[in-house]
Parts: structure tokens; C-alpha cells; sequence
């Protein structure tokens, strides 16, 4: 019994096993092809830079340098207008609203840094299971890429007076043609760049994390499968190889996206602090369309975002456990079966980790009970902050 396993520095070759009741045989093979590959979300990876690819055509380079432009663009376009149309009695929630662009900024710069590393580990998991899943994915990608032209037609149909004087930075515009395409361009870019590029990272992490969870949820089946008179020492040292294997890409994905997704949280709680915010200083006797139209956009969209990384990275926990309570139980029914007290047991530690949490920074870590804390954070120190007395 036996499975090809091959080794590189920090890079791991994925299996794919078939248990035809003798054991883990066959073999999935694994490509990347920068020029062509079939998942969406690894061409708009590509797309803007985050993706090192060593023959790589002058567009992605040109496309690269621009998305990095805007993103800087964008940053500064909102901290002007923010300024020039600058009210003291809201200045705490257009202070949270420019710190989220500039934290949406933050996540590519902590991307950009591991974009080797991302690389690597992309070129090893590209046509497993998950990233060359077609439909599904790709057309959540194909979605979140469609939010800036959503988001840009909303804001045409909507804007007034307030809106068209904060994206012209105070000057007056007279053209109706030029108002729709100043209104409708920036409305666009600024979507772009929050919230579509953050959901695009985090869509990409939740990928990878539910990767790996498929990946211990067939190894823990397939150690639930084994009779306990073949669970002999040479099955459990190869179950445990393959445990190493997937301790790696663990690894590798904690280390790539330990700080973006600590600042995809921060940025999350900011947006969704500023719809409440504004919702508890709503003047029901003068609602502006285009308010309205621009909370409910991030505000669904940000919330769901908060929601979604944590529940998705909080499954490795949930699936390392099963994978723990299988071996050690078979393990127990081998011991019950021989009676042998002198065949060797593997040590707790070799099975690897088993109490691996992904987090934020080392400061958020996700299980389905830091949901609960991250909503109850925002709401109580939004209202506190919102009602506090200048």
C-alpha cells in the first residue's frame, strides 16, 4: 500500500485515493498553467498581481500596475471628498468609513507580500478538488465581479445634489451626460475596490480552507473503512503521512492569510458599523435614496462577509476532531483485536496538529463561537461610540 508522495520546499503535491479495499492507490495529477486555467478566481488573482508567475505576458503586468494604482486612487478620491464634505456631528462614522478603504488597501499590501508563497501552494492545489470545481465557484466569482457594475448603475439611478458634490470634490458640474459619468465611473472603482477585492480574498480562503477540510474529511473516512485487523503499524505510518501532508498546506494558508483576513474582519466590522451608525441617526422625515441604496449594499454584502470567513475556517477544527476520534478508535479496536500489548502505538503528537484553529493575526480565531463575539462587538461599542457625547 503505498501513494506517491512528492516533497519541494514549503510546497506539498496533492493526492487523490481510491480504497478499493487493499489499500490508498492512484494518483491525481496537479498543473498550473498561468496562461490558461480554468477557475475564475485564479484569473482575477492573476488578474491583479497576486499571482507570481515567472513567463509572465506584459498584460498581466500592465493589468497589475493599474489595479495597484486604483486601489491607491480610490483611497485618496475618499479621503478628500470625505474631507471637503466633512460634518463635525458625523465625523465618527465617515472616520470608520475611510478606514475601511484604507484597511481594503491593507489586504492586498499583506497578499502582495505572500505572493510567492500563494503561488507555491497554488501551483501544487490547482486541479484538486476545489479550485477546479467549475461551476459553483466560478460563478460566485463571476457574481462578486458583476457588485462594481451593480453598484455603479444603483448609484446613477439614485445620486442627488449631496452625492454629486462629495465624488466632484465640491466643484459644481452642469452636464447631466457628465454628472451620470462622474457618478457612475467612481461609483464603480470605488465597489471595485471595497467591497470586491476583499470578497474576492476571502473567497479564495474559504475555498482553500474547505479544500483542506475535504481533504481530512476522506481521510478520516477511509481510517473508519480499515478493518482492525489490517490497521497494522505500516497503515497508520502512511495515514499519518498523509496527515503531515495536509499539516502543510494548514500551514501554508495560516501563514498567507493570517493578516488579510484579520484586516478583511476589521474592515467588515467598520463598514457594518457605519450602516448602524447611520441607521441610528436616520432622519425618517429626510431619507436620501442614495443612502439607502449604498448601506444596503455593503451592509449585506460586509455582513454576509463576517459571517462567512469565520463559520468556513471554523470547520478544520470541527473536521481534525472526527479525523482524531476515528484513528484513536481504531487504534482502541486493533488493541481489543490482537490483544497484542507490545505492537507499537504512534505517540498522541505524530497524528500532528489536531487542535488547529485558523486565525487573524494570532488575535481572531475562527470558530462558530467568535461569530457570536464579532456580532455582539459590533453592535455594542457601534451604539456606544455612536451615542457617546462629543
Amino acid at each position: 500500500m503505498s501513494i506517491p508522495i512528492q516533497t519541494k520546499p514549503r510546497n506539498i503535491i496533492l493526492f487523490s485515493v481510491k480504497d478499493n479495499g487493499k489499500g490508498f492507490q492512484g494518483k491525481q495529477t496537479v498543473s498550473w498553467n498561468g496562461k490558461r486555467t480554468s477557475s475564475l478566481l485564479l484569473k482575477s488573482m492573476h488578474w491583479i498581481g497576486l499571482i507570481e508567475e515567472s513567463n509572465c505576458h506584459v498584460i498581466y503586468q500592465v493589468s497589475s500596475f493599474v489595479f495597484k494604482f486604483l486601489l491607491i486612487f480610490v483611497n485618496l478620491s475618499t479621503l478628500v471628498s470625505s474631507i471637503i464634505a466633512f460634518e463635525f456631528e458625523n465625523w465618527k462614522i465617515v472616520g470608520a468609513f475611510v478606514c475601511s478603504y484604507f484597511f481594503a488597501l491593507a489586504v492586498y499590501i499583506s497578499m502582495y507580500r505572500k505572493k510567492k508563497l500563494l503561488t507555491c501552494t497554488l501551483h501544487d492545489i490547482n486541479r484538486t478538488y476545489m479550485l477546479n470545481n467549475g461551476t459553483s465557484l466560478n460563478f460566485i466569482t463571476f457574481v462578486l465581479c458583476c457588485l462594481p457594475i451593480v453598484y455603479s448603475i444603483l448609484k446613477g439611478i439614485s445620486y442627488d445634489n449631496i452625492t454629486l458634490k462629495y465624488e466632484a470634490y465640491g466643484h459644481p458640474v452642469q452636464e447631466p451626460i457628465a454628472q451620470i459619468l462622474l457618478i457612475r465611473s467612481k461609483a464603480f472603482l470605488e465597489a471595485l475596490v471595497h467591497p470586491t477585492f476583499p470578497c474576492l480574498v476571502a473567497l479564495l480562503y474559504c475555498t482553500l480552507c474547505h479544500h483542506c477540510c475535504s481533504l481530512i474529511n476522506f481521510l478520516t473516512q477511509h481510517v473508519q473503512q480499515i478493518p482492525p485487523k489490517n490497521f497494522r503499524p505500516s497503515k497508520q505510518m502512511n495515514i499519518l503521512k498523509h496527515k503531515a501532508k495536509i499539516d502543510e498546506i494548514l500551514s501554508n494558508i495560516q501563514d498567507i492569510f493570517s493578516v488579510p483576513t484579520f484586516f478583511i474582519i476589521i474592515t467588515n466590522l467598520l463598514t457594518c458599523g457605519v450602516v448602524i451608525g447611520w441607521l441610528l441617526n436616520l432622519d425618517f422625515s429626510n431619507i436620501r435614496l442614495s443612502d439607502t441604496i449604498e448601506s444596503a449594499f455593503h451592509g449585506v454584502i460586509e455582513f454576509s462577509s463576517l459571517i462567512t470567513v469565520p463559520w468556513v475556517a471554523s470547520e478544520m477544527s470541527i473536521h481534525l476532531e472526527k479525523l482524531k476520534a476515528a484513528f484513536y478508535d481504531k487504534l482502541r479496536l486493533r488493541l481489543l483485536y490482537t490483544g497484542n500489548l507490545e505492537e507499537p502505538q504512534p505517540k498522541k503528537e505524530t497524528l500532528g496538529k489536531l487542535d488547529f484553529t485558523f486565525t487573524g493575526c494570532d488575535i481572531i480565531s475562527f470558530k462558530r463561537s467568535t461569530i457570536l463575539a464579532l456580532c455582539g462587538t459590533l453592535l455594542t461599542y457601534t451604539i456606544l461610540v455612536v451615542n457617546q457625547k462629543d
